[in-house]
């Protein structure tokens, strides 16, 4: 069936007016376009692959469906450590006994579908007032993050008995698609061109005359006839022009990826990405001094952050997981130690202007907060979705920090997180997430060698996603 036809199709092209003196001698003729359209059309058919065989890549869809599917697969939204949210674009906010955290997140599909630019602020309160910018000063740590994150490794499951079913459909898919380009390039184009441009004399002529009813009726039924010549010229012309420019592949597995979305056979996916970040904010921290006028003292200094984490997405019949493993570099100072508690304030000694904090510590002295302390955090995250529909799960967090020269944070505590916890999200689509919340509990940054007890703590977090036009296109 498919042979005839194909040789039906090449007759009918053969057995119509030749058309070398209204090509150019750079195109080729229809009859070579035709062979290319169907050459490349059956190559692409012979890639599909229901069964695992070794040595050959298994391919149930057009590869244009799992990079449209990221779409929604970057809407689970998980929150990260800066408040941010690692996938998707999102309002995120996170409450612990120290501090709010409040951060707005987007992402942005470049070329391809398989990066994405970030761009997210984020701001901290700890005293209940989110401000980013007030009188004439800063947020005491408000940020610009951008970044990029880009999708190395995706692949979709499917079901194979799904996969051998559709096969058939698509095979007749393919074959009236090569019909219908058969029928195209099968038109006597120079007659067509001149009945255009005879039906445009008779318009201009009707547009002339007196008789408004002629021009009426028959106007209306001249625009039509012209409108359907038009589309045939356009249709046959831009099928010659795609093969000379070499775009036909193109064309021909954007029309198997419109079939392969009508026809799903695929129900789950893993995606490897990378992601890399940075943010930049002007730290203004206002310290009090009761012997200084106004009892307090003022001083701003650039934070810089960099964070690189490689994470992994998976969606399986039974459960939906994600995993981050990370490392960041900070430039701030002796206060961004997270051991720290309570408010710093300046106590003079001997000339000395030492910075003090709640617990009694003297982290370091006033003079010193411009100068940079380089600190760095190791982390792995993961929440895996198992029960309720995927839509109840669990997450945990692990995390060491340490400074990489301690120069101007001589006091600095290395110290660790580790926190566990319930996780739930709310489903817009099959698979992907509306909304993510949940509760961290464990132990955060419990200085090396005291007792984690001492330093127990309670997160919770929320992420929504804003982008709502960001859907699964399957």
């Amino acid at each position: 069936m498919k042979k005839t036809t194909s040789l039906l199709i090449i007759a009918l092209i053969s057995t119509a007016p030749s058309l070398a003196q209204d090509i150019d001698p750079a195109k080729p003729t229809r009859e070579q376009a035709y062979l290319n359209l169907r050459d490349v059309l059956q190559c692409l058919l012979k890639d599909y692959s229901c069964e695992r065989t070794p040595g050959k890549k298994v391919k149930a869809v057009q590869s244009q469906v799992l990079n449209d599917n990221l779409y929604g697969i970057y809407e689970a939204i998980i929150p990260n450590a800066q408040g941010l949210s690692d996938n998707g674009s999102a309002f995120t906010y996170a409450h612990n006994a120290d501090k709010q955290t409040l951060g707005l997140s987007a992402f942005y599909p470049l070329q391809g579908k398989k990066t994405f630019l970030n761009v997210g602020v984020y701001t901290e309160a700890t005293e209940g007032i989110f401000s980013i910018y007030s009188s004439n000063s800063w947020s005491n740590n408000a940020a610009l993050n951008i970044g990029v994150s880009r999708v190395f490794v995706a692949s979709q499951f499917f079901s194979p008995k799904d996969c051998r079913k559709i096969a058939p459909k698509r095979q007749d898919y393919a074959d009236s698609l090569l019909l219908a380009y058969g029928n195209s390039l099968a038109v006597d184009i120079i007659k067509l061109k001149k009945d255009s441009a005879s039906i445009v004399l008779k318009i201009d002529s009707l547009k002339k005359g007196d008789v408004l009813h002629q021009v009426e009726s028959d106007t209306t039924d001249y625009l039509k006839k012209l409108k359907e010549v038009r589309g045939k010229i356009e249709r046959y012309m831009y099928l010659v022009d795609i093969v000379r420019q070499n775009k036909h592949r193109t064309e021909l597995e954007s029309q198997l990826t419109k079939f392969d979305k009508m026809n799903d056979v695929l129900y789950g996916y893993n995606v490897i990405w990378l992601n890399a970040n940075s943010s930049l904010a002007n730290t203004h921290l206002n310290i009090t001094d009761s012997l200084h006028v106004g009892n307090k003292r003022s001083v701003n200094h650039p934070t810089l952050r960099f964070d690189g984490s490689a994470m992994y997405n998976r969606l399986g019949k039974y459960t939906l997981q994600y995993l981050s493993i990370g490392a960041s570099a900070m430039r701030g100072s002796f206060l961004n130690d997270p051991t720290l508690t309570g408010k710093p304030a300046i106590h003079d000694d001997g000339g000395k202007s030492n910075v003090t904090m709640g617990n009694e510590r003297v982290p370091g002295t006033f003079d010193d907060l411009r100068k940079p302390v380089w600190q760095y955090t190791l982390s792995i995250y993961y929440a895996n979705f198992f029960a309720a529909n995927k839509c109840f799960g669990l997450s945990a967090r692990l995390a060491h920090n340490n400074v990489f020269n301690n120069k101007y944070a001589s006091d600095y505590q290395r110290n660790y997180t580790l926190t566990a916890g319930p996780i739930f999200r709310l489903f817009k689509e099959k698979d992907f997430a509306k909304a993510t919340f949940g509760i961290n509990t464990g132990w955060t940054n419990v200085p090396y060698g005291e007792k984690p007890k001492d330093h127990f703590a309670v997160q919770a977090f929320v992420a929504l996603p804003f982008k709502a036009t960001l859907k699964n296109s399957k």
